[in-house]
C-alpha cells in the first residue's frame, strides 16, 4: 500500500540545520489521516464516499432537464430601433428562440463594399441551396454584375411564423429609384424584375436677398443647384455675374422639382420664372415655348433674352483681366490686352456663345490650344489656353450656343490655368462687355397672346406659393 519514499537531507534541514515548517506540517497532516484509517468505522467511510459521489450525479441530472419551451414573442416585445440588423440582437436579448403567431417581418440592409462580386452578395443575403442557385440566376436577367458598385445596397426581406424563417425578396438597390427585385412566386420559382419609382412634379417660390456668393445665398434659401445654373446661364447674355453681382440684389424664382411619391427629392427640372433686380432695375423672365421642344425664356415684351453671343461662355469663373492696355504678367511690358480673363481651374467646361462653325481648333502659338468660331459675317469668338478641346470638336464643326467646346487650362503663354476669351466684330478685336450684341427673336401675333397668359399665370402661381 504505501510506496518506499525517497527523502534526502535538504528536504528536511534548512542551510543552517534547522527542521523546515513544510515538513512539520505534512508530518502533522500524514499522521492525521492515518489515524482516520486506523480508527475509523465503516458508516464513515460510506459517508466520505457519497460525499464524492453527490455533486457528480446532481450535474448529470441536471443536463438532462427538459429544455425551456420555447418562448411565444408578443408583438411589442421587438425593439423597432434594432430593425434592420436582423433578429440577432432581438435574440441575445431574449435569451430563446422567438415564436410568431402571425407572420412577422424585417428587412436586412447588405452594402456593397469594393471587391464585392454578385456571388457573394447573394451568399450573404442568407439564401442556400437550390434557393440561392435559382435567386442568383434570376438576378442575372436584370442586372449585369459589371454594373454593381461599391455604395449600393441590397435588401433582404425575411419572414418568420412560427418557427420557420423564410426569405420573401432580395433588392438590389441602385439609387433612390431604381431597384431590381427577386422573389419566390407561389410556386416556388425566383423571378427578378426591374422597378422604377414613379417621380411627381412639384413647384416652388422663392424670394431671396444675395450676399457674398449667388450659389451660396441662394442654396440657403432653399433652391437647388440645378436651378441656380439654369437661371444664371439664362441671363449670362445680358448679365456678367463677376462684375454685375455686388451683393444686396434680390432674387425671385418660380421652378419645378421632380421627387418621389414619399417627398424625396431627386433632381431639379424647370425654371419657369425669374426676376433678378439690379441696382434697382427689374430683370423678369419667364420660360415659354414658342415652337414644341424648343423652350426659350422672354422677358415682359416678348423679347427673347438670348441674344447673337453669350457675353459670358463660362460658369462659376473670376474676371482676372478685363479688356484694355495693362502690363503683361509674362512679357512684363504694357501691351494691348484684346480679350477678357476668367481664371477657372483646369478642366472646367467652356461653351460655345453663339451658334456657328469651328474655324479653327488647334494649336496656335502663345494663344496655346485655341479654338475660334464663326457666327455670321460680322461676328466671331475666340478661347485660347485650353486644357483639350470637347469630344468632336475641329475645323468646319458646327456647334450650338451653349454647348460645351473646350475645357479652362494653361497652354501657351499663361501664367495659370483660365480662358482668355475675345469677340471679333469684322475682323477686329472689341470689348465683349461692351460691344453692342444683336438681340434674338421678339414674340410677335399670337405667339405674344399665347406668351402674355402664361406670364399672368406664372405671376399668380408665383405669389400664391410664396404665400
Amino acid at each position: 500500500m504505501f510506496e518506499k519514499i525517497n527523502l534526502k537531507h535538504r528536504h528536511i534541514l534548512t542551510p543552517s540545520g534547522t527542521i523546515r515548517l513544510k515538513f512539520i506540517i505534512g508530518l502533522v497532516v500524514a499522521i492525521g489521516l492515518l489515524s482516520v484509517f486506523i480508527f475509523g468505522d465503516e458508516d464513515d467511510n460510506q459517508t466520505q464516499i457519497t460525499n464524492i459521489k453527490e455533486p457528480v450525479q446532481t450535474a448529470v441530472i441536471e443536463t438532462l432537464k427538459e429544455p425551456d419551451p420555447i418562448k411565444k414573442i408578443e408583438w411589442g416585445d421587438y425593439d423597432p430601433e434594432i430593425e434592420g440588423q436582423g433578429l440577432t440582437p432581438f435574440l441575445s436579448r431574449v435569451g430563446t428562440r422567438p415564436y410568431f403567431d402571425k407572420p412577422y417581418t424585417w428587412t436586412k440592409t447588405i452594402t456593397v463594399k469594393s471587391g464585392d462580386v454578385l456571388g457573394t452578395l447573394m451568399e450573404d443575403t442568407g439564401l442556400s441551396g437550390d434557393d440561392y442557385i435559382a435567386a442568383t440566376r434570376a438576378i442575372k436577367t436584370e442586372l449585369d454584375p459589371q454594373n454593381i458598385r461599391p455604395g449600393h445596397k441590397m435588401n433582404v426581406v425575411r419572414e418568420r411564423l412560427g418557427e420557420n424563417d423564410t426569405i420573401q425578396s432580395v433588392a438590389y438597390v441602385f439609387d433612390s429609384l431604381t431597384s431590381i427585385i427577386v422573389s419566390q412566386n407561389d410556386e416556388g420559382s425566383w423571378a427578378a424584375e426591374t422597378k422604377t419609382k414613379p417621380l411627381d412634379i412639384k413647384k416652388y417660390a422663392i424670394k431671396t436677398t444675395i450676399e457674398n456668393s449667388i450659389y451660396g445665398s441662394m442654396g440657403k434659401a432653399g433652391v437647388p443647384d440645378g436651378i441656380i445654373n439654369r437661371m444664371i446661364t439664362a441671363y449670362s447674355w445680358t448679365v456678367d455675374f463677376q462684375r454685375d453681382i455686388w451683393g444686396g440684389e434680390e432674387v425671385e424664382v418660380l421652378f419645378e422639382t421632380r421627387e418621389t411619391a414619399d417627398g424625396e427629392y431627386v433632381r431639379s427640372n424647370r425654371l419657369l420664372y425669374a426676376n433678378l433686380k439690379l441696382r434697382n432695375k427689374e430683370m423678369p423672365i419667364y420660360l415659354f415655348e414658342k415652337d414644341k421642344g424648343f423652350p426659350n425664356y422672354f422677358e415682359p415684351d416678348g423679347q427673347s433674352i438670348r441674344r447673337a453671343l453669350m457675353r459670358t461662355p463660362i460658369d462659376g469663373a473670376r474676371l482676372s483681366s478685363g479688356y484694355g492696355p495693362r502690363k503683361h504678367p509674362v512679357l512684363g511690358y504694357n501691351k494691348m490686352h484684346k480679350g477678357l480673363d476668367f481664371a477657372a481651374p483646369t478642366g472646367t467646361p467652356i461653351y460655345a456663345a453663339g451658334d456657328g462653325v469651328v474655324e479653327r481648333a488647334n494649336r496656335f502659338g502663345a494663344y496655346g490650344n485655341y479654338i475660334r468660331i464663326r457666327h455670321n459675317e460680322t461676328y466671331k469668338t475666340a478661347y485660347a489656353h485650353l486644357n483639350k478641346f470637347a469630344k468632336g470638336i475641329g475645323k468646319g464643326k458646327r456647334v450650338k450656343q451653349g454647348q460645351v467646346i473646350g475645357y479652362v487650362g494653361t497652354t501657351g503663354r499663361s501664367t495659370g490655368p483660365h480662358l482668355h476669351y475675345e469677340v471679333i466684330k469684322k475682323g477686329k478685336q472689341v470689348n465683349p462687355h461692351s460691344v453692342d450684341l444683336p438681340l434674338g427673336e421678339k414674340l410677335r401675333g399670337q405667339h405674344l397672346v399665347n406668351f402674355k397668359d402664361v406670364m399672368s399665370k406664372r405671376d399668380v402661381l408665383f405669389r400664391d406659393l410664396l404665400e
